[in-house]
């Protein structure tokens, strides 16, 4: 969501592109490389933590991951969207 957030914020101009950009792009890419499986046609989001909770470092850092998890696909694409509308060509 950091990602799809930073991403909307310098397609609209209040983020400057020539600081964020290159977290976009750091963003993007560790998210396909280590992120993301691919089957056929489709790309699965791997690594979601299965949730957040506040006030514990230790197990904050430490939670277990899923892949698949509904909500995370929903962010996956809305970044992903967010990603190739910035990178479009007129």
């Amino acid at each position: 969501m950091f990602a799809y957030g930073i991403t909307v914020g310098v397609k609209l101009k209040v983020l400057p592109a020539k600081t964020f950009r290159p977290v976009i792009e750091k963003s993007y890419s560790g998210l396909q490389k280590y992120a993301t499986k691919h089957e056929g046609k489709y790309s699965i989001p791997t690594l979601v933590c299965e949730g957040t909770c506040i006030g514990d470092r230790a197990y904050y850092f430490g939670r277990k991951t899923k892949e698949g998890i509904n909500y995370a696909i929903g962010a996956y694409i809305m970044f992903g969207l967010e990603y190739e509308k910035l990178n479009q060509k007129d």
